[in-house]
C-alpha cells in the first residue's frame, strides 16, 4: 500500500493585527486537517462558515475554496500554541479513500483527538524511517477513522464543491503539473473548455485574483516545499520554476511571504497567514 504523503507544520508565527481581516480566497490544494488551540476567527469553506474557535478542527479537501477571516490578532505570545495541518497525497488508497468520505467538515474535539494530534506530531518530529512512517500513517488513519465516526453520530455534512468550482480546481492542478514549463493561460482555458476571457472573469470571482496571479502564488507554494525539503539552492529553485533569475525569486516571494528564501529556509516554518 503506498503511504500518503503528510506534512505536519507547528504554526508558531502570527502576524499582529487589530480589528478584522479577511484574507482572500484560496483553493486548498491537498487534504487538510487542523486543530485550532485558540478562538481567533472563522473559516468559509465552499460558501458554509465554520468558527476558528479553540479546540475546532477543521477539515478541508482538494478543490475547496476557503476564505479566513481573523479577529483582534494581537498578542503574538498568546498565539504560540500549535497548529497542525496534515496533508495527503492526492493518490490515496481505497482505505483512506472510505475514511475520508464520511469527514466532517467541522467537529469538536475530544480528549482522544487531540491526543492524537499530539502522538502524529511527535511521530513526525522523530528522525524520519520506514518504521516511524508507517507508525505515523496507522496514527492519522486512527485519528480520520475516530472523526468519521464522530461525524455519523453529529451527522454533519461536507460542503458540495460547485461546477465551476471544480472546473477552476481543474485548471490549476493544470496549472500546477505544467510549473516548471513554459505556456499560455490560453492553454489553461482551453483544457477546461472555457475561452480565456469567460475564464478569466470566472476565476476572478472565485479568487479575487488573476490566474496569472494564482500561477506565481502556485510557484511560491512549490518553492516553500522545495525550501524545507530538498537541498537545492535558491538559484536552483529560481531556475527550476522558471523565474528570470534568483533576484526575480527573492522578490516574489518576499511579496508573498513576508521574508526571503534564505529566512524562510532557516526558519524551518511556514507562516500560514500573510
Amino acid at each position: 500500500m503506498k503511504l500518503p504523503e503528510i506534512n505536519i507544520i507547528n504554526c508558531d508565527k502570527w502576524y499582529n493585527w487589530r480589528g478584522k481581516k479577511t484574507v482572500s480566497p484560496k483553493f486548498v490544494l491537498t487534504y487538510e486537517l487542523t486543530l485550532n488551540y485558540l478562538d481567533y476567527g472563522e473559516s468559509n469553506i465552499n460558501q458554509q462558515t465554520y468558527p476558528l474557535s479553540k479546540n475546532m478542527i477543521l477539515f478541508k479537501r482538494p478543490g475547496d475554496i476557503v476564505q479566513n477571516t481573523f479577529y483582534n490578532i494581537s498578542n503574538p505570545a498568546a498565539k504560540c500554541c500549535l497548529v497542525h495541518f496534515v496533508n495527503l497525497s492526492e493518490n490515496y488508497s481505497s482505505l483512506f479513500e472510505s475514511i475520508l468520505r464520511k469527514m466532517p467538515p467541522c467537529t469538536e474535539a475530544d480528549e482522544q483527538a487531540v491526543l492524537l494530534f499530539e502522538k502524529l506530531y511527535f511521530k513526525h518530529t522523530k528522525k524520519s524511517n520506514p518504521v516511524t512512517e508507517m507508525q505515523e500513517c496507522l496514527t492519522l488513519i486512527e485519528l480520520l477513522a475516530h472523526l468519521s465516526e464522530k461525524a455519523n453520530i453529529e451527522s454533519l455534512s461536507s460542503p458540495t464543491p460547485s461546477t465551476h468550482q471544480t472546473q477552476l480546481f481543474r485548471a490549476i492542478c493544470y496549472m500546477r503539473e505544467h510549473l516548471t514549463d513554459n505556456f499560455s493561460l490560453h492553454d489553461v482555458a482551453s483544457h477546461i473548455g472555457y475561452s480565456l476571457s469567460y475564464f478569466n472573469n470566472l476565476f476572478k470571482k472565485y479568487t479575487r485574483h488573476t490566474p496569472y496571479a494564482y500561477f506565481n502564488y502556485l510557484r511560491i507554494s512549490e518553492a516553500k516545499y522545495m525550501l524545507l525539503n530538498t537541498s537545492l539552492s535558491i538559484a536552483e529553485i529560481a531556475d527550476r520554476l522558471n523565474f528570470k533569475n534568483a533576484s526575480k525569486f527573492g522578490e516574489a516571494f518576499k511579496r508573498e511571504c513576508n521574508m526571503t528564501p534564505g529566512q524562510f529556509r532557516k526558519s524551518s516554518k511556514i507562516e500560514l497567514y500573510n
